[in-house]
């Protein structure tokens, strides 16, 4: 049985909160879908820009919280803990990488992206309920509940189209 007690949490809600932005993205370009170069740019400065914003809030924050600049060490930590945002945002990138190579159609990409994302939200859904001393049956009920909004409109597009 997995040890969930060795998942840093702060670390696991920035791959969330990754995950989340840059499925609100790839939703938004479907409607009129860049090329799959101009996709695949625009996922990796979503990655980018969330990390690099979410680096500058935690310094500023913690800075003003703890009234003094930070060490190298928790200058450190803030890029180990906004890397989880990268890891979280850069996901859907090789599905449009294989896109704008043409291995891959665009609007495959797009759908392979939507659902390696819900994936992800699932996946951590279920570890935060595991982190919170959650039993495995309750915890993968948290996931399905958590995740199903998104599951929903992904659905729905998948359905209906745009």
């Amino acid at each position: 049985m997995r040890d969930f007690t060795k998942i840093d949490g702060h670390r696991v809600a920035k791959i969330i909160y990754g995950t989340i932005m840059v499925l609100v993205v790839i939703l938004a370009m479907e409607e009129h879908p860049p090329s799959a170069a101009g996709s695949l740019a625009l996922i990796l400065m979503t990655g980018l820009g969330v990390a690099l914003a979410e680096s500058y809030s935690d310094y500023i924050g913690i800075s003003i919280k703890e009234k003094r600049s930070l060490s190298l060490g928790g200058q450190r930590q803030i890029v180990h803990n906004v890397s989880g945002v990268l890891i979280g945002a850069l996901l859907p990138a090789p599905f449009f990488i294989l896109a704008w190579v043409g291995i891959m159609e665009l609007e495959a990409a797009f759908r392979w992206a939507r659902w390696a994302l819900l994936g992800v939200l699932l996946f951590y859904g279920y570890v935060a309920a595991r982190l919170s001393g959650r039993s495995h049956a309750f915890s993968i009920f948290f996931a399905v509940v958590a995740s199903s909004i998104g599951v929903i409109v992904v659905l729905f597009k998948d359905t209906f189209g745009h």
